[in-house]
């Protein structure tokens, strides 16, 4: 086990934090994630039988997108305090 307060391994977090980076997109982590929110998308139009335009499609997509993501970081941020 490294001991990471005692200044011989200052940036030890750093690294960890870049590894496990490199991990994720290995694992192709973020891909993942906007299958499953377009899936879904996707689903629920046809579902609802939601008929949109190839471009409001997109742009909502794009709404739902970036309001998940907000919601995800505020549950990080609550989550860390």
């Amino acid at each position: 086990m490294l001991n990471t307060c005692d200044g011989i391994y200052p940036n030890f977090h750093l690294d960890v934090k870049g590894h496990m980076i490199q991990r994720l997109r290995a694992q192709k982590v973020n891909e993942q994630v906007f299958e499953v929110i377009q899936r879904t998308f996707e689903k629920t139009l046809a579902e609802d039988q939601l008929v949109l335009s190839r471009l409001e499609k997109k742009r909502l997509l794009a709404q739902v997108l970036k309001s998940v993501l907000v919601e995800m970081n505020r549950q990080i941020d609550e989550a860390l305090v």
